[in-house]
């Protein structure tokens, strides 16, 4: 989990150093430094859609956590805090309980029932198959989230149409401005999900 964070967050911060940099030559050059007054309430209400979109992208980081978790681990018995947290959809959570539960059971098996292979077979067939309903349980939420976004996506064009009106240069500075926020956001959310996942990691005592 740790090196799929760090992969995304080398990503995210390349293309976050990119933006600041342009933000920071557009105000030198044009020496503006704070959007004018009449812009805040456009501002105000891109923020607040801001804020919505970033809920949502959250969400999206922990069903791509949740998808990696599913790939790369062989032990369901329990899944990582960072992995689970930000998962709202009930049905997802239900499933993760159920493999838990599952693999619990195929855990306890294994110290008592060495020969019979045919009870690890039907639990590993189970587990299998709530790994398949899992990840096109997550394909189908993602692409719900991606829908919140695309319809929040219209509502910030719709208001930054009015920004039509404003002087060029204060346009500029505004979509500039919100790049580098939008990208800083990004990087913020993994750069919290790597904590918890130390944390995790942590806490773990080798058998």
């Amino acid at each position: 989990t740790i090196n799929f964070i760090d992969k995304q967050l080398a990503r995210v911060k390349g293309d976050l150093t990119k933006k600041a940099d342009s933000l920071n030559d557009f105000k030198r050059d044009n020496k503006l430094y704070n959007l004018a007054n009449e812009t805040s309430e456009l501002s105000n209400k891109i923020t607040s859609y801001e804020n919505q979109k970033e809920a949502y992208e959250k969400q999206l980081i922990s069903y791509d956590l949740l998808k990696n978790y599913l790939e790369t681990s062989d032990d369901f018995t329990s899944f990582p805090a960072p992995v689970i947290e930000g998962i709202g959809d009930g049905n997802i959570q239900g499933l993760i309980s159920e493999m838990i539960s599952i693999s619990s059971q195929k855990s306890k098996l294994e110290y008592s029932v060495r020969d019979n292979v045919s009870i690890f077979d039907d639990l590993n067939r189970q587990i299998d198959g709530l790994k398949k309903v899992l990840f096109e349980s997550i394909s189908s939420a993602k692409t719900n989230i991606r829908y919140q976004i695309q319809s929040i996506n219209n509502k910030i064009y719709n208001v930054e149409r009015e920004f039509s009106n404003l002087p060029e240069s204060q346009q500029q500075l505004q979509a500039i401005e919100r790049e580098y926020l939008l990208s800083q956001n990004t990087y913020n959310l993994y750069l919290a999900k790597r904590g918890e996942a130390e944390l995790v990691k942590a806490s773990n005592v080798s058998d």
